[in-house]
């Protein structure tokens, strides 16, 4: 099946990044549209406190944390001589999961392909911390090409 248009999920992690390294060169070769997407809400930003009375800033600070992973993204792809669009969702302001967002994104855009990196949890470790990836790919419409980190987790 040729994959038209690829839509890339994207976080904060070193994952995301060797996720996207994959998709330049596949989009390329099948010359398809590629779109990166992230997420941004509280679960996916990590390393970031703030109290109750500063919750707006927080979530400004979050919405500016993930614009900035879609530039950056953005100008690896160029970087690389090829284009891709960017998508920004506010998860704040809709309570969906990350994974339903990016489903929803993945139905809006009429993406073909969908690629995920993971991190390769397994056993209890998996349980306890969840897994986006693995309930983006139960749940996706379209397949999906997982993309490990190769890391010791």
């Amino acid at each position: 099946m040729p994959y038209k248009k690829i839509l890339i999920a994207v976080g904060e992690s070193k994952t995301s990044r060797i996720a996207l390294y994959e998709s330049i060169p596949l989009a390329k070769r099948l010359s398809s549209q590629l779109c990166i997407v992230t997420v941004a809400n509280e679960v996916s930003s990590r390393g970031y406190t703030a109290s109750a009375h500063d919750i707006i800033n927080y979530q400004r600070d979050i919405k500016e944390r993930h614009q900035k992973i879609l530039d950056e993204m953005k100008q690896m792809v160029l970087d690389d001589g090829f284009t891709a669009e960017t998508i920004l969702i506010e998860a704040s302001t809709n309570l969906k999961s990350i994974s339903e967002n990016i489903i929803e994104t993945v139905v809006k855009w009429g993406a073909d392909l969908l690629i995920v990196g993971t991190h390769n949890r397994r056993g209890t470790r998996r349980f306890l911390l969840g897994s986006t990836a693995e309930e983006t790919l139960r749940n996706s419409p379209i397949p999906v090409l997982l993309v490990p980190s190769n890391e010791p987790d």
